[in-house]
């Protein structure tokens, strides 16, 4: 079939091969039958329906309902075959409209005839196609066949009848038959040519029948809608359609614009060469002018000499679906009609190219491709104004192109610059981290990403920059499409306190809600590009049950002083099928101002965490796992060893207010493994865990009355422990305290123990 939805007719009622009970005949003059000889060639079917007139005048049958929807476009295909070279027979058919699934009231039909040919058997032209809107309130539709001028025993044979919903644009202001010219070329007018209907296709999916119109002579012959549509003045359009000259021919697509008066105050015109007998997608946008009140679609092609003949197909005329808000132009925004001014560091090639797919719009997009081993740098030339303090979102969707044997993956990312009142770069974009899409060989496959930020103080414009790592892909073409640049909130806040040794991370991105976003896992990215895992409240982030709120993350062990960022997948159960993910920027992590101090953290209890003094470098010990055995008769002993035990050390730190000491002592009691972090340079990299074995603690002063402690502890390395955090540094039982009056007050400000925790 060459519409491209199913069809909403059961096989008996379209194939036949159960019979012809589906179908019902009225008017008394009318049998059906079924037969095996006359089905439609090179189908699926083996059987036909005969209907054969019992006297001379006319048959009718109808067929069963099947589902419709309101306001939705429904077309219906009848082949028909007939057994005489007689003229003069009509064929009509007609969709009828009900407001209840069986039985209820009909609403209303939509009828299309046309003379049959006097040529015996199954042929194109003879594909009758009828369609129409579904009115309000219709649930259900049948199709009607009648054909008229029957000589008793006369009769035609239908097959593989097909009834569907029919594609349309979003918007599409033509009406089906003009966009596809499936009933008649009526929605048409040309000068220079003459116009009529073809038989066949130029895009798969659109129907059986094209708009053909050939030239009288050399020259311009516009093909133009009979109708304008109306328009809204400042608003963008875009306007579609396959051509196929069977000269090698430049088309023009256009739009005029005409005012209240009809007429004609503007034209938007797109010139595309287009090969010799050869389908070629063509589009025009515009933005209607001043004074518009309506618009006409016009295909206007250079015919060269008399008697040439031009097909369209497909085409539609519709107000653009930019995306809300988008500060960008729709041709910003997709590439439809004309390349905007982009700036390319590391490709070649930057062109508009054709490609679809069902995450983007339209049918072109960026393209370019990749040279050099590097970062690519894809920026837009126009500076897009921007308020300071105000927070903006910059998207887009990234593709790329393998050919390399190889599955490979394409690495994306978009940012933004940020420029003063004279366009100098005021401050460039730290950005998120980039996103991967693995790419399997011969495909082309790709995804999206977005990043917020708030534009800084004295920023008059932005420059959205979209960049591909191409330093490992075995890409051959990258794509960009559906750019955008729009106010937003934060999709998360990033914060280093110095104070409590923790970044905070808040992320308000609500992933699409599915089932592959039933859980969410969060890790710390590392300089080196080491991953681990954050531990959340009361569990690590790994695969846990999805909360569709602000989620607030405290991570006390990203080591001191280090760049850091953030990757928060969500994903099905197992963590294999990912619906979405956001990588942050990178971050310094805290610092302590006072570098002769370290952090004693307690990883699952950061409210126990406190800053101490080491009175000396740690002086490790590593203990041999070894025995020797003396052998009778034997000169030397047999040895036997296993690794070498972990470092262990004496620990000595210095305490010198009552409130750290009895924090300190707080810390050692709970037995758990203790985290130690200090500056770099301090001897001590990265991240220190350490199982706390005999402790001593004397005071410093021999009067009791001047604060200071030194504690001596027994201390052996181990791995990171597991587990969850339990409350936070900033939250504690005294901040409680502090914030409310009564447990009353309390509860009327949390719901749960974890907005306590991490809202105080």
């Amino acid at each position: 079939m060459a519409f491209s939805n199913p069809n909403l007719l059961a096989d008996n009622a379209s194939t036949f091969e159960g019979g012809t009970t589906a179908w019902v005949t009225t008017g008394g003059n009318t049998t059906l039958s079924v037969v095996t000889s006359e089905f439609i060639p090179g189908g699926t079917s083996t059987r036909s329906m005969r209907m054969t007139a019992t006297a001379a005048g006319s048959i009718e049958t109808i067929s069963p309902r099947w589902t419709v929807s309101e306001g939705k476009t429904f077309a219906v295909r009848l082949p028909i075959r007939q057994n005489t070279t007689t003229a003069g027979k009509i064929f009509t058919g007609r969709i009828t409209w009900f407001d209840a699934p069986s039985g209820g009231n009909s609403l209303g039909a939509a009828d299309f005839s046309q003379p049959l040919n006097t040529t015996s058997g199954w042929w194109n032209a003879n594909h009758v196609i009828t369609s129409g809107v579904a009115p309000a309130g219709a649930k259900s539709a049948t199709v009607k066949i009648t054909v008229t001028g029957l000589a008793a025993g006369e009769f035609v044979n239908t097959d593989d009848v097909y009834a569907a919903e029919v594609p349309r644009r979003v918007g599409d202001m033509l009406t089906y038959n003009t966009g596809s010219c499936e009933n008649d070329a009526s929605g048409w007018t040309v000068t220079n040519g003459a116009i009529g209907r073809g038989v066949g296709t130029l895009y798969g999916g659109a129907g059986y029948y094209v708009l053909s119109t050939t030239s009288v002579a050399a020259g311009d012959m516009p093909v133009k809608t009979n109708l304008s549509y109306a328009v809204t003045p400042g608003a963008d359009y875009v306007a579609y359609g396959v051509v196929h000259p069977t000269w090698a021919a430049d088309v023009s697509i256009e739009l005029y614009w005409y005012d209240a008066g009809a007429a004609q105050i503007g034209t938007e015109t797109r010139t595309v060469p287009c090969p010799a007998a050869t389908n070629t997608r063509i589009a025009v946008a515009g933005t209607a002018p001043a004074g518009a009140a309506s618009v006409r679609l016009v295909l206007r092609p250079v015919a060269t000499a008399g008697a040439q003949v031009f097909y369209a197909d497909d085409m539609s005329l519709c107000p653009v679906p930019n995306k809300p808000g988008n500060l960008l132009t729709y041709e910003e925004f997709s590439t439809e009609s004309v390349l905007p001014a982009w700036t390319l560091d590391g490709g070649t090639g930057l062109a508009r190219t054709y490609l679809t797919s069902n995450i983007t719009d339209g049918f072109f997009t960026l393209a370019y491709t990749p040279v050099d081993r590097k970062i690519h740098r894809l920026s837009l030339d126009r500076l897009i104004p921007v308020t300071p303090g105000t927070t903006y979102a910059a998207g887009a969707h990234y593709f790329g192109r393998n050919q390399s044997g190889e599955t490979t993956p394409v690495t994306y990312r978009v940012l933004m610059d940020w420029y003063d009142a004279s366009g100098v770069l005021l401050l460039a974009d730290n950005p998120d981290g980039f996103y991967t899409v693995n790419i399997a060989n011969n495909t082309i496959n790709g995804s999206a990403s977005t990043e917020t930020r708030t534009a800084p103080e004295g920023a008059a414009f932005a420059r959205v920059v979209i960049e591909f790592d191409h330093s490992y892909s075995l890409c051959n073409l990258y794509y960009v499409d559906n750019v955008s640049f729009l106010e937003a909130t934060p999709e998360y806040e990033l914060v280093s306190d110095n104070a409590t040794g923790a970044v905070r991370l808040t992320v308000n991105y609500i992933p699409p809600v599915n089932a592959n976003s039933a859980f969410t896992s969060i890790h710390r990215i590392d300089e080196d590009g080491k991953t681990s895992t954050l531990r959340g409240y009361g569990a690590e982030w790994r695969t846990v049950p999805t909360v569709y709120v602000p989620l607030v993350i405290e991570d006390y062990e990203a080591p001191l002083g280090t760049r850091v960022s953030y990757a928060i997948r969500w994903t099905n159960a197992d963590g294999t099928v990912r619906s979405s993910s956001l990588f942050t920027q990178t971050i310094t992590a805290p610092v302590i101002p006072d570098p002769d101090y370290v952090w004693f953290k307690s990883p699952g209890n950061p409210a126990l965490n406190t800053m101490v003094l080491m009175e000396a470098p740690l002086k490790w010990s590593r203990a041999a796992r070894s025995a020797r055995y003396d052998v009778v008769g034997r000169k030397n002993p047999i040895h036997k060893s296993d690794v070498r035990g972990g470092r262990t050390a004496g620990l000595t730190i210095l305490v010198w207010d009552p409130s750290s000491n009895a924090l300190f002592d707080s810390l050692l009691d709970s037995g758990l493994p203790v985290l130690i972090q200090a500056m770099p340079g301090y001897g001590i990299e990265g991240n220190l865990y350490l199982a706390v074995g005999d402790s001593d603690v004397e005071q410093l002063s021999p009067d009791a009355r001047v604060p200071g402690w030194r504690w001596s502890l027994a201390v052996t390395e181990v791995d990171r422990p597991e587990g969850g955090l339990q409350g936070s540094a900033l939250t504690t039982w005294q901040s409680i305290y502090d914030g409310y009056a009564t447990w009353e007050d309390l509860f009327d400000a949390h719901e749960t123990w974890v907005t306590v925790l991490t809202k105080g």
